[in-house]
């Protein structure tokens, strides 16, 4: 069994095998059962065939699904927790700087009356 990459995400690739066996290779006498049972048989192995196939794109579907679940709390936790988050702590910072920028302003006419003051 391979695998396929869909978008990031590794999905089994299942191979299709060949069911369908030819009269020879069923084992019963044509002799002792009736066309029923070749129809049958026939309608058995294309159904089985279509479930191996149905069984990969279930497995490829869920696969994907789950991903998308992960990628999903993935987006909420970045929107409603690290994003407010980083903006609160940017918030915070600006009003930092600007809180220094005012107090080195004051400090500078400060200094400034204390020389015009000693001139």
């Amino acid at each position: 069994m391979e695998s396929q990459n869909i978008m990031g995400v590794k999905v089994p690739e299942i191979e299709s095998i060949e069911v369908r066996r030819g009269l020879i290779e069923r084992e019963y006498g044509l002799s002792n059962s009736s066309s029923r049972v070749d129809s049958t048989a026939d309608k058995y192995e294309e159904l089985l065939e279509k479930i191996v196939d149905a069984a990969e794109t279930q497995t490829k579907i869920i696969r994907l699904l789950n991903e998308i679940e992960k990628t999903k709390r993935r987006v909420n936790a970045l929107e409603h927790k690290i994003i407010p988050e980083m903006e609160a702590g940017l918030d915070k910072v600006s009003q930092m700087l600007e809180e220094r920028e005012r107090e080195e302003t004051f400090r500078m006419k400060k200094i400034k009356e204390m020389q015009e003051e000693e001139a």
